[in-house]
C-alpha cells in the first residue's frame, strides 16, 4: 500500500503552465462568424467601436447545427447558449481597442466589423466545439502549471497530459523542474507534436522560483489559468527509524512546495476571479499506512488545504477551482526516493504486480481541466483495478 504514495512523486516532476492558443481563423472558418439581431440600439459609425455596438444578441448563422447564440448586456456580462442549453459559457466583456472586445474568463478576442459593426468574428477560441453536438471538446483553459520535485518523474505524466492532450488542442506550456536536460527534452517533444512550450529550471522548495515561473508564463503567453502542484517525494520508513532528514525533506517538497505554488498564482487568480489549482495528494492522504506516517501527514495536509481554498474562494466569489488527486500504485520513479530496505522491497513488489502507467492520472487531469467554469470536480481516487 505504501507504493501508492510514490506514484505522486514520480508523476510530479514538473511545473507546467499552459495557455490556449488560436484554434480557428475567422478569415478561413466562417462558422466563427456571427451577426447581430435587429435591436433598438443606435449604432455608431464604422470609425470607432462603442459599447453600444456590442450590446445585444448575436447569432451564428453559419453553423445552424449548434444553434449558437451569444448575448452581451450593458452591465458588461455575456453568456453563450448552444443547442437551446443556456449559459454553457458566461463571464464579463470589455472593449479593448482595434474594434475588438475580450471575453473573460476565457481570454478570447472578438473582432467587430461590417456596416455599423454588425458582424462578429472570433479571433481565438479557448474552447473547441464539437460540430456534431454543439458542446465543447474541452473547456477554455488559458494555462496550467505542474509543480514537482524530480523532472524525470513528470516526464510520463506531463508528456501524456500536455504534449498529447493539451498540445493537440493548441495549448502553450511552461515547464518547471530542477533538471534542465529533462525540461529541454520534454519541451522539444511538445513542440514536435505541434504544441508551444517553454521552461525554467525550478525548485519547488524555493518560493522565488515559483514566482519567477509564473512571471515567465505571463511574459511569454499573457496569463495563467491552471497550476498543477505535482511535486512529491516518498522516502517511507517506520517512524522509529528516525530518518528526520527525510521527514523534513517531505515536508519541504510535499507540503511547502504546494504552498509555494499556491502563493505564486493566488494574486493572479484572485484578481482575475478565475483559476484552477490541481494538486497531487495520495491515497495516503485518505487513510493511514504503517511506514508512511510522515508522508501521509503531508498528504493529509494537502487534502485539507485544497478543500479550504475551495471553500474560501466560494465565500470570496473568486471562482477558484481546486482538484485533489489521490493516486495509488502508478509506475513512476517515485520509489527511487525510498532508502529503507524493507520499505523499498515491499513497494517494488507491489508496483511490479499491480502498477499502471501515469497515463491514468493524465486522463483524470484532462477531465478536471475540461469542466465548465461553474463546475468544480474536486476529488479523484485513482486505483489500478488489480490493487486491493
Amino acid at each position: 500500500m505504501q507504493t501508492i504514495f510514490q506514484i505522486i512523486v514520480t508523476v510530479a516532476a514538473l511545473v507546467v503552465i499552459v495557455y490556449a492558443v488560436q484554434q480557428h481563423s475567422p478569415t478561413t472558418n466562417k462558422s466563427n462568424q456571427a451577426t447581430k439581431q435587429q435591436t433598438s440600439v443606435t449604432h455608431s459609425d464604422n470609425s470607432h467601436l462603442t459599447e453600444a455596438d456590442v450590446v445585444g444578441v448575436w447569432i451564428n448563422h453559419h453553423n445552424k447545427d449548434i444553434h449558437q447564440q451569444i448575448t452581451f448586456t450593458a452591465d458588461h456580462k455575456w453568456k453563450e447558449n448552444q443547442h437551446h442549453v443556456t449559459n454553457i459559457y458566461s463571464g464579463t466583456w470589455k472593449v479593448i481597442g482595434h474594434n475588438q472586445i475580450s471575453l473573460s474568463p476565457y481570454g478570447e478576442k472578438i473582432q467587430l466589423s461590417g456596416h455599423d459593426f454588425s458582424t462578429m468574428d472570433v479571433l481565438n477560441y479557448h474552447h473547441i466545439l464539437n460540430p456534431k453536438t454543439g458542446y465543447p471538446y474541452d473547456n477554455g483553459l488559458i494555462s496550467v502549471t505542474i509543480l514537482s520535485e524530480e523532472s524525470v518523474d513528470g516526464d510520463g505524466l506531463s508528456t501524456t497530459c500536455f504534449a498529447k492532450l493539451l498540445a493537440s488542442h493548441g495549448a502553450k506550456v511552461v515547464l518547471g523542474a530542477r533538471r534542465e536536460q529533462r525540461l529541454q527534452k520534454l519541451a522539444n517533444k511538445i513542440q514536435q507534436q505541434g504544441g508551444q512550450a517553454t521552461y525554467r529550471v525550478t525548485d519547488v522548495t524555493k518560493p522565488e522560483d515559483l514566482t519567477a515561473l509564473v512571471a515567465l508564463a505571463k511574459r511569454e503567453f499573457g496569463g495563467i489559468d491552471v497550476i498543477f502542484n505535482n511535486a512529491g517525494i516518498m522516502p517511507t520508513s517506520p517512524i522509529s527509524a528516525l530518518k528526520t532528514d527525510e521527514w523534513n525533506a517531505m515536508i519541504d517538497v510535499n507540503l511547502k512546495g504546494v504552498l509555494n505554488g499556491v502563493a505564486a498564482v493566488m494574486p493572479d487568480f484572485t484578481n482575475q476571479k478565475y483559476g484552477q489549482i490541481i494538486t497531487t495528494s495520495s491515497v495516503a492522504g485518505l487513510k493511514s499506512f504503517a511506514g508512511s506516517g510522515i508522508y501521509g501527514a503531508t498528504k493529509f495536509a494537502v487534502r485539507n488545504l485544497m478543500e479550504v481554498i475551495r471553500m474560501e474562494s466560494a465565500q470570496e466569489h473568486t471562482n477558484i477551482r481546486t482538484t485533489s488527486l489521490y493516486p495509488a500504485a502508478i509506475n513512476t520513479e517515485l520509489l527511487h526516493t525510498i532508502t529503507d530496505t524493507n520499505a523499498k522491497q515491499g513497494m517494488n513488489k507491489l508496483y511490479a504486480s499491480v502498477g499502471i502507467t501515469p497515463d491514468a492520472v493524465a486522463r483524470v487531469v484532462d477531465f478536471a481541466v475540461a469542466q465548465p467554469d461553474d463546475v468544480n470536480v474536486n476529488e479523484f481516487t485513482i486505483y489500478p483495478t488489480k490493487q486491493g
